[in-house]
Parts: structure tokens; sequence; C-alpha cells
């Protein structure tokens, strides 16, 4: 999260998507990564994709769907569905403050993302 992103370096980084999500007690959205610049897709019997932000943008992958992670109440609730949700974010909010173990923490006002008319770009391309 970009109040929690300095702990990596900027570089190539490759992983497989199911080691990307986090397996928290209680289900939650989860496995984001920030400052990305490209993103590229390969495996499956999907042709492969890169996607290019026209500015830094975050993602995160997984192999259920958003309304089965919402309605999960525990790990085991989580339904492999036979394909994934990508999720490509302009810009989130942080998890927290100085103290982002209270649950009234806020994060710091440069980590928040004001309510507003916000425009993103991205391509999508096949890879050659």
């Amino acid at each position: 999260y970009s109040d929690r992103n300095r702990g990596a370096e900027v570089g190539r980084y490759k992983s497989v998507i199911d080691e990307m999500p986090f397996s928290y007690v209680l289900p939650q959205e989860n496995g984001n990564r920030t400052e990305t610049r490209w993103l590229t897709l390969t495996g499956g019997d999907v042709p492969p994709v890169t996607i290019r932000g026209e500015t830094p943008f975050g993602f995160s992958i997984w192999p259920w769907s958003a309304e089965n992670l919402a309605k999960a109440g525990h790990a085991y609730d989580l339904v492999r569905q036979g394909f994934y949700t990508l999720n490509l974010d302009h810009r989130q909010m942080g998890v927290g403050g100085t103290d982002s173990w209270s649950p009234k923490a806020l994060p710091i006002e440069k980590y928040r993302v004001p309510a507003g008319q916000y425009d993103w770009a991205f391509t999508l391309s096949p890879v050659r």
C-alpha cells in the first residue's frame, strides 16, 4: 500500500499468481502491489497480455471473485472460480497512520484519496 511500500526496491519482479494473495483469518482485500509501471500476465489457456499505466498504478489478483471475498467469513469460504479477478487501481488509500493497529487510525493526509473525479489511463497489449 502507498504508506507501506518503502520496504521494496524498484525492480523487476516475477511471481506466481497463487502466491500473491495472503490468507487472512478474516478474508479481505489483500496482495496489493503499488507503484507498478507495467504488468505482464502469462500462462494458462489465455494469450499473454501486458498492462501499462499512464502513471504508476496498483494491482492485485485473486483466484476468487470480489463477491466471494466480501461474503467469506473464513479462508475456507473462498472458492476458486476457474479464472482470476484482476484489480487495477489508479490510487488506493493507505492502510493506516503511524499506529495502524488502532481501529480508529486514519492514514496520514498524504496517503488519503479525497473524493473527486479522477482521470486515469492504461493500455492492454498482447505479448508478441
